[in-house]
């Protein structure tokens, strides 16, 4: 026998093509189970096995436990926070009908998703904040001399009264001028003009509340950690040719948002990775570094870089570039206002063709407040939420819905929320009935306002606000924010989540 073939390699025996089939399969990332018809397994491989948490061979035989429909996602059973995306053909051996099922995790990448989802969420965000920021500079300024004025016309409207009784103007040429029906009528304006311009100033005070930004638990964090998870959580959701370059290194730890800071970075991952879409070579890198005053964490792509006419605006949350650009910069604003909020600031160097550098500075000593509440893990963000009701079947709807996210307290009737707040109110969201027995949502308000004034801003009231004509003239004058029953459980949430602090 010749060298060259002895160091041929064999064929497979046709006798071990089972066998064979079953080592290639084993070696697919996906799980593979075929079923047949009556729902039992005949084979799964090991990828298969470890997402049904069971030995390949104990499965065969079992019933399989998803449904066999042609594309679906669904959690595993008894692992419901696990989510896979099932694929379903059909085949026949011999006389035997198979389903082969792909089974893919997908609970990485729907967390992405999901992320993705917040970062645009919050860019969007950005921009309102900034929109309603100039709007309620260009409403305040006029709104504060039109007032001003508005208290002097009122004053002199007392002064003519006064000079027609003192002049002693004969009734007859008054009436004749309609001088008295007049300055009443000029009184009654100036009073409409105020109460118009205060609701106003109230309107624009609610809605900044709505759009501030969320609380979040302030905790000693290490940015080399952060840079290590945004990247772990980039991985499976970017293309598999993007290549993570890690030099991260140990670095002193800062106090600060645990998860807002994440978000810094996974949002210049995003945009780096978009950066190179449809380049041959994808490589990202992420480098961390200190020096005495400063912890910084560097992201480098090669990618089409930035014009230089967008530099000093990728950060505004207004910027709208050319749409043949891409999505320039999304989530760089709030990036931004995230680190600005820990004293630090974003670089960027950029050169078009040749990629972009961005650097997040941040100062060692952050000058933020170490929050030692332990209500929260690591990262999590919840609220207080204080709900105010008599009816016990109401309060136990929003607290089953507001529990997982929130800390709940309850008080029964408005007397028992105003000792309440007596000995604590430092509370996020005051959820509030409009009508109860005793003291009814707009009692519960006035009340709030003088003993707890930083509060009455953050009241969601609840119930029919067409109730009565007075709850009708309190929801009108005071320009709250009512939801109307039954409540839907998504937009609780979410108004929940943007009063809150």
């Amino acid at each position: 026998m010749s060298e060259s073939t002895a160091s041929r390699p064999k064929a497979p025996d046709p006798g071990d093509s089972t066998a064979f089939l079953r080592g290639i399969l084993d070696g697919v990332a996906d799980g593979v189970v075929a079923v047949a018809d009556d729902g039992s397994v005949r084979f799964a491989n090991r990828a298969a096995a470890v997402l049904l948490g069971q030995p390949a061979h104990e499965l065969v035989g079992t019933r399989f436990p998803l449904p066999l429909t042609a594309v679906s996602e669904r959690p595993l059973p008894g692992r419901p926070s696990t989510l896979v995306a099932l694929r379903v053909a059909q085949a026949s051996f011999g006389d035997e009908l198979l389903h082969l099922v792909t089974m893919r995790d997908v609970t990485a990448r729907r967390r992405l998703d999901r992320l993705r989802h917040d970062i645009l969420r919050a860019d969007r965000r950005a921009a309102m904040v900034e929109v309603t920021r100039t709007i309620a500079h260009e409403i305040r300024n006029p709104a504060a001399f039109i007032l001003a004025n508005l208290a002097v016309m009122r004053d002199m409207c007392g002064d003519f009264q006064g000079l027609f009784e003192e002049a002693r103007i004969s009734r007859a040429l008054l009436d004749k001028y309609r001088a008295r029906t007049a300055l009443d009528e000029l009184r009654e304006m100036l009073e409409d003009n105020v109460l118009g311009i205060d609701r106003m100033r109230s309107f624009l005070e609610e809605f900044r509340a709505m759009t501030r930004e969320p609380r979040r638990r302030l905790e000693r964090v290490d940015l080399g950690e952060v840079a290590a998870t945004a990247c772990d959580v980039c991985v499976p959701w970017l293309d598999a040719r993007v290549e993570f370059v890690r030099e991260i290194v140990p670095v002193p730890a800062v106090v600060g948002d645990r998860v807002g800071l994440i978000l810094v970075v996974v949002t210049l991952l995003a945009n780096a990775a978009q950066a190179m879409d449809g380049m041959a070579q994808q490589r990202i890198l992420v480098q961390t570094v200190t020096d005495d005053l400063h912890v910084r964490v560097a992201v480098r792509d090669g990618g089409r870089g930035i014009p230089p006419e967008h530099l000093d605006k990728i950060f505004d949350p207004l910027f709208l570039p050319d749409p043949e650009e891409g999505a320039l910069g999304v989530g760089l604003a709030v990036a931004s206002d995230i680190t600005a909020a820990h004293g630090g600031r974003i670089e960027v160097e950029s050169t078009p063709g040749a990629g972009s550098r961005f650097l997040v500075v941040v100062p060692r000593e952050t000058r933020l407040p170490l929050d030692e509440r332990d209500a929260a893990a690591p990262g999590e963000l919840r609220g207080r939420v204080l709900i105010i009701d008599d009816d016990p079947a109401t309060m136990r709807g929003l607290r089953s819905t507001l529990e997982h996210e929130n800390d709940v307290t309850e008080a029964h009737g408005g007397a028992q929320a105003l000792d309440l707040l007596a000995e604590d109110h430092d509370f996020d969201v005051v959820l509030c009935a409009l009508t109860m027995a005793v003291m009814d949502g707009p009692e519960v308000h006035a009340a709030m306002r003088e003993r707890a004034p930083e509060l009455a801003p953050r009241m969601v009231f609840i119930g029919d606000s067409r109730a009565t004509p007075r709850i009708q003239r309190f929801v009108e004058s005071e320009r709250v924010l009512v939801l109307e029953k039954p409540v839907v459980p998504e937009l609780l949430l979410d108004v929940v989540e943007r009063v809150s602090r």
